[in-house]
C-alpha cells in the first residue's frame, strides 16, 4: 500500500499548491475510504520531495538506470 505521495518539480513552489492538491483528494474520496493516515494526516501523506528541482534530473537518471539494467 501508498506509505507518502511525494511531488517534487519546480510549480510545487507555487504558494497554496500543496494545501489545494490535500483538499481536493479529501473532497474526491468523500470519506469512501477510512485511511488515518490520509484522512487525519494527509498533511504528512501528500509532501513535496526532499530533492526539490533535482526530482526531474534524479528521475530520469533512476529511467535510464533502469533501461541499462535490462540489457
Amino acid at each position: 500500500s501508498v506509505k507518502r505521495i511525494i511531488i517534487g518539480g519546480g510549480l510545487t513552489k507555487r504558494n497554496g499548491l500543496f494545501e489545494h492538491i490535500r483538499k481536493h483528494v479529501l473532497q474526491i474520496l468523500n470519506n469512501y475510504l477510512d485511511i488515518p493516515a490520509i484522512t487525519n494526516d494527509i498533511d504528512n501523506y501528500i509532501v513535496p520531495s526532499k530533492l526539490g528541482d533535482l526530482i526531474g534530473i534524479q528521475s530520469a537518471f533512476d529511467i535510464a538506470q533502469g533501461v541499462i539494467e535490462k540489457k
